[in-house]
């Protein structure tokens, strides 16, 4: 498959336009690069970055000027950073759509609530994720037992 800058590379280089640098030195070694890396992938990565590509390429103009400004976005951000987002990201991959329905659900009530109530919730949240897993184990059932009794 021919891809369009193929075609413009080809199309320069075989004559019908005055030759132009198509690239910079660092572009040619960014794409070097970047070959390099997709040779080393195994057959299911190639797979699966191939599916992305065309779920990209059926995007609308819009969508991926969007899609592009986060990257460049994402690209600026620290190491440190960029690892807690794919993390989120690979979590994120790994609900269910029921799950994922449900969480967007849940930030929409979130949003509706007042700062104060969002304040109270976080350090809610930061005191759960603070227990032991045995702690939160007991809360779980205290939390069962007087749900029965009403």
């Amino acid at each position: 498959m021919v891809t369009r800058r193929k075609f413009i590379k080809n199309f320069l280089i075989f004559g019908a336009l005055p030759a132009v640098p198509l690239l910079s030195l660092n572009a040619k070694a960014q794409m070097d690069e970047n070959k390099k890396k997709y040779d080393q992938m195994s057959d299911q990565q190639k797979q699966l970055l191939k599916n992305r590509w065309e779920k990209y390429k059926a995007l609308s103009s819009e969508e991926k000027q969007k899609f592009q400004l986060a990257y460049k976005k994402f690209n600026s951000l620290d190491v440190k950073k960029q690892k807690n987002i794919l993390r989120h990201a690979k979590t994120w991959s790994q609900y269910s759509p029921e799950q994922k329905s449900q969480i967007r659900q849940n930030i929409i009530k979130i949003k509706k609530m007042s700062p104060e109530m969002q304040m109270r919730l976080r350090s809610r949240i930061r005191t759960w994720q603070g227990l032991s897993p045995a702690q939160k184990q007991n809360l779980r059932r205290n939390i069962i037992k007087r749900r029965i009794r009403r």
